[in-house]
């Protein structure tokens, strides 16, 4: 087993480059909401969004860059910070900026909410101390996850239809305290709360076991964690008693000693279902239906 430990606290100059990308996300931002709110719309035709990111890249530094699609982010040095535009619609559009190993994302709405937010922590290449090695039996799950994804070809979870919220009873002494399930139209989120984070985590996701239909080394990483007096970051699952099969895991979390965060899934609770179990290490929930 790999496991994959990440400094706690990021370096002044990393502070510094996450303050600058989310600045320069939010300045495209307002850059184009702006726009939109004059046109009516978001331009949705390729050559309109490319015109917008053109531009706008002519009044930036040489180190940033706003494009009109995540392909173009090859050919730039990879430090640079690149906002990148993706599935625009009239009233709305993804929103990414990139920079180095890391990258801050969201949906803007042509009503001014920036939404589904989050953000994402890559492995540097070359650097040796950031390395992860995969053993032949993590390749395998990435292989069988990658291949099973793509078979799924599922759309992306929006949560444009909130459905309702459903209740979950405290589970006294669990590790891992699941608050509530939301329902949506395309969907369901999983909140969920646990103390004392520490650094450790699995080298391949915890949602790539489940898509892989291998059981991730639970007992170790746990021990790891236990070593250094905390917890770990849980492995949400969902089930049902139709035997749908969800896909997702997770979306993001924040906190110091008590950490909050969500998992997202697709597709919907059919409304057939009677029973949904919501699970991680920490044992399983059954919000009522």
């Amino acid at each position: 087993m790999s496991v994959r430990r990440v400094r706690p606290e990021p370096d002044p100059e990393q502070r510094r480059r996450d303050a600058h990308a989310n600045e320069l996300l939010l300045a495209v931002a307002a850059r184009l909401l702006g726009e939109a709110r004059l046109a009516g719309a978001f331009p949705t035709g390729e050559r309109a969004l490319a015109d917008f990111a053109a531009e706008v890249s002519l009044e930036l530094h040489a180190d940033e860059h706003v494009l009109a699609g995540p392909d173009e982010r090859a050919d730039l040095p990879r430090d640079d910070f690149k906002v990148t535009l993706r599935d625009p619609r009239p009233d709305a559009v993804g929103i990414s900026c990139w920079y180095g190993s890391q990258g801050d994302h969201g949906r803007l709405r042509i009503d001014g909410v920036l939404d589904e937010q989050g953000g994402s922590v890559g492995v540097r290449l070359d650097d040796a101390t950031q390395r992860v090695e995969l053993s032949p039996a993590e390749a395998e799950v990435m292989k069988l996850a990658l291949a099973r994804k793509r078979e799924a070809d599922r759309p992306r979870f929006r949560g444009e239809e909130f459905l309702r919220a459903l209740p979950v009873e405290m589970q006294p002494g669990a590790a891992v305290q699941v608050l509530a399930v939301e329902l949506y139209g395309d969907g369901l989120v999983v909140h969920y709360t646990y103390d004392d984070p520490v650094d450790v985590r699995p080298a391949i996701p915890f949602e790539y076991y489940d898509l892989a239909g291998v059981e991730p080394p639970l007992d170790e990483l746990r021990a790891a964690a236990e070593a250094e007096c905390g917890n770990l970051t849980p492995n949400i699952t969902v089930t049902d008693d139709l035997g749908t099969a969800y896909l997702g895991g997770f979306a993001g979390e924040g906190g110091v000693e008590v950490v909050h965060g969500e998992s997202r899934f697709t597709p919907a609770v059919p409304a057939g279902a009677t029973r949904l179990i919501v699970s991680s290490y920490a044992g399983a929930v059954e919000p009522r239906l």
